[in-house]
């Protein structure tokens, strides 16, 4: 199970009006469930609706203690990757551990894992997890460098040396056991999230989803709901009738491209059916009234094409 959120914003605005926050289903390559929220509702593993022995996915924003805690409580488990200080980690006898302390012995290209805990509070008692990293390329990690001074300068402060150095590496926490997925597994089984990624580039870039037209919430609701609608259709169209692919595959330059081409044809089919089809002898009755909306008002300068006419 993957789960993702993305912004909205409404026209003219610079910040966000509507948050997305979905969970798409790995095995069936379809969304499991979609909620629209209003600028306030923020991204939370909570949201999520779990069946006993799902696994869900999660980039970095969704490490929260609570969270984590509450997909364990629903008999689920949990693979998310994580900040260097988003959480406070110990020893399983609860003396402090230190990830970058741990990862830097790493060898290169070879994943390590440890069995820690995350600390308590008057809450929730500490959750044991593993924790599984990997040194980056030496490219990636320059690239996750660059990112880090940007934010930091974007923010008016500093970047500091441990954040430089946490860069070198995919940092991840799951509650699944060794016996489950070791650790090169649980590395491959994060690769699979690209999938919600794709799923939202689709929304965004063949339904627009993200360019909202209306002002009135009531009305914007309506609009978002309804494209939302049509991605539905249009993923289950695609899983139906479209070219075979498996959710495990990475996609080649080859793949995605005939499949965004079908996507693309399909929806287009799909907005047919519900606009209908132009008829034009449906529009001679009222032929006087659109053509006059389609004409040019009256200029004082001959139009380029009545020039060339005239010669």
């Amino acid at each position: 199970m993957l789960t993702d959120g993305s912004t909205i914003q409404r026209p003219g605005s610079s910040g966000t009006t509507w948050r997305l926050h979905a969970q798409w289903n790995l095995g069936t390559g379809r969304w499991e469930h979609v909620e629209l929220m209003d600028a306030h509702g923020g991204e939370s593993l909570t949201r999520l609706h779990l069946r006993p022995r799902d696994v869900v996915l999660a980039d970095r924003n969704y490490a929260k203690p609570a969270a984590v805690a509450w997909v364990q409580s629903q008999h689920a488990e949990v693979l998310v990757r994580f900040g260097w200080k988003a959480l406070r980690l110990q020893e399983l006898d609860g003396t402090p551990w230190s990830v970058l302390e741990a990862v830097r012995t790493l060898p290169d290209a070879t994943p390590g894992e440890w069995t820690v805990q995350i600390a308590g509070t008057k809450d929730h008692p500490a959750l044991r997890v593993r924790i599984v990293a990997m040194r980056k390329s030496a490219s990636a990690a320059e690239k996750a460098r660059r990112t880090a001074r940007k934010e930091a300068r974007n923010h008016g402060h500093t970047v500091s040396q441990a954040t430089l150095d946490a860069a070198d590496y995919v940092l991840i926490l799951t509650t699944l056991s060794a016996a489950e997925a070791d650790a090169a597994e649980i590395l491959e089984l994060y690769r699979l999230r690209w999938q919600i990624e794709i799923a939202f580039k689709r929304l965004k870039s063949l339904i627009h989803i993200d360019e909202l037209r209306a002002f009135d919430p009531d009305l914007a609701q309506t609009y978002l709901l309804a494209k939302l609608l049509g991605g539905a259709v249009l993923v289950d169209a695609l899983r139906t009738h479209g070219p075979d692919f498996s959710p495990t595959d990475f996609p080649s330059r080859r793949t995605s491209s005939a499949v965004w081409r079908i996507s693309q044809m399909i929806w287009q089919d799909l907005q047919i059916i519900v606009r209908g089809f132009v008829n034009l002898d449906d529009w001679r009755p009222s032929a006087r009234t659109w053509t006059k909306a389609l004409h040019e008002r009256p200029r004082k300068r001959c139009l380029a094409l009545d020039s060339a006419a005239l010669g």
